[in-house]
């Protein structure tokens, strides 16, 4: 490509050419069409006269090749502006580009070759591609050293890959330190949206952007994105780059369960963590496993206000406040919510499971033979098990199963995974007594008049 003009140049000038050189034919190593190196940078930089920089190119290869940078040389490479920054020093290997303003103020144009190779001993490139920028050098009357610039307070790992599904938003807090900062350039894909600079906190030596991304099936790959830091004496930061991988990763679909807890747009293999829903405190998790597939919530760890205010009644019971009143009280209580679900969660169920065998703790070893006797005592915790034991089908909301095991029983409360039950389910304890017994029981899971 050849043309005119560029922008009036210290050195060099007016027509412009870039060359680009590419083998379309079957890699043998990788068995496909070579893929060239990438470079990721903005069209000016601007520098501080008198000062020295150490420039590192943000070059990447999707091949995984080995990467050289070049002066570009020849007329079709560059034209007018074929190696036209004095007092500059390229490392080819490295792609570092070492710069000492000390020349004339003004704009300088920059031409370079970013070439792949498929060996370090190779030297034959697969393709040439052309990278051409400016640096804009510029005087202040400031005090200011030069090794003072703007630092990245939270972008320490230069060249590190972060990995995004896709249809899942990547969002990054930009925050830069320095004297006045007046601009933060990112170069990015271009549906990456850039806030605007804003002061970060009380602080005035901070300041922010917020980036935002959601890439599509046409993003999958590898994208470099690079930020610059400028403060108002046009100072910048040492450039850092991250590359953002995208994956075509297996979602788990927006989905809201039957308590009305909402679940967004989950990567597979991830588990969710969400505050309870309605008057139920705690939080809930929920795993999206592989494939995109929702597993059941875990409700486990939510509870109802309702019920934490009878395990408060049943910490003055257990503090030495052991009459039959305040026992016949938790249990009516506990039988009311049990008997009118309430929405219960699994977490309720295992609270009440706590409850009651607290309560028959006390009972057996607190209260008198006659309180034992009375309507008010075994009866209410007899009725209040009962209820207990009818909510279980509407309470359990896991694909977990809940399993009690002692020395001669064992109870065994969850889904029917498959259409025969057998029980004893050997591969859900390690107890030995059930892993060697010989009776067994299968049941089609059809006979049972639950869901569960």
């Amino acid at each position: 490509y050849k043309g005119y003009n560029w922008i009036n140049l210290e050195e060099g000038g007016l027509a412009w050419s870039l060359l680009s050189t590419a083998n379309l034919t079957i890699r043998e190593d990788i068995a496909k069409v070579n893929t060239p190196p990438t470079i990721n940078i903005p069209p000016v930089l601007r520098l501080e006269y008198g000062c020295f920089y150490s420039l590192s190119l943000p070059v990447q290869d999707e091949d995984g090749d080995v990467i050289r940078c070049r002066w570009a040389l020849t007329y079709y490479e560059c034209d007018s502006v074929c190696k036209k920054l004095s007092y500059s020093v390229l490392n080819k290997e490295k792609c570092i580009l070492t710069y000492n303003a000390t020349g004339t103020t003004g704009m300088y144009a920059v031409a370079l070759q970013i070439e792949d190779f498929a060996t370090e001993q190779a030297l034959n490139a697969l393709s040439s591609i052309p990278i051409q920028f400016l640096i804009n050098v510029t005087v202040h009357n400031s005090t200011e050293s030069c090794s003072i610039k703007p630092v990245f307070e939270n972008l320490h790992e230069i060249n590190s890959v972060v990995e995004i599904p896709v249809h899942i938003t990547y969002h990054q807090t930009i925050i830069a330190k320095g004297f006045r900062i007046s601009e933060i350039n990112v170069t990015s894909p271009k549906e990456m949206i850039k806030s605007e600079l804003l002061s970060y906190g009380i602080a005035i030596d901070r300041w922010y952007v917020n980036v935002t991304w959601t890439p599509d099936e046409k993003d999958i790959g590898n994208h470099a994105v690079c930020f610059t830091a400028f403060d108002s004496m046009s100072q910048a930061s040492n450039q850092i780059c991250i590359t953002l991988q995208v994956k075509n990763a297996n979602l788990c679909e927006e989905n809201i369960d039957r308590f009305h807890t909402k679940w967004s747009i989950t990567q597979e293999n991830t588990q969710i963590t969400l505050s309870c829903t309605g008057e139920h405190l705690g939080n809930v998790s929920r795993n999206c496993s592989s494939g995109g597939i929702w597993d059941e919530p875990d409700y486990s760890r939510c509870i109802s206000k309702s019920m934490i205010y009878i395990l408060e009644q049943l910490d003055k019971l257990l503090s030495g406040n052991s009459d039959d009143d305040l026992v016949s009280t938790i249990l009516e209580d506990l039988e009311n919510i049990t008997r009118n679900n309430y929405g219960l969660r699994s977490g309720d169920l295992l609270t009440a499971s706590a409850i009651l065998n607290d309560i028959a703790y006390v009972v057996n070893d607190e209260l008198s033979l006659n309180q034992l006797d009375g309507s008010n005592g075994v009866t209410s915790l007899v009725n209040a098990v009962t209820e207990y034991t009818n909510q279980v089908n509407q309470i359990i909301n896991t694909d977990a199963t809940l399993i009690v095991a002692k020395d001669n029983v064992v109870m065994q409360v969850g889904k029917a995974s498959s259409d025969e039950i057998s029980v004893p389910d050997r591969s859900k304890t390690p107890d030995s007594w059930i892993a060697d017994s010989v009776t067994e029981i299968k049941l089609k899971k059809n006979i049972c008049s639950g869901t569960y």
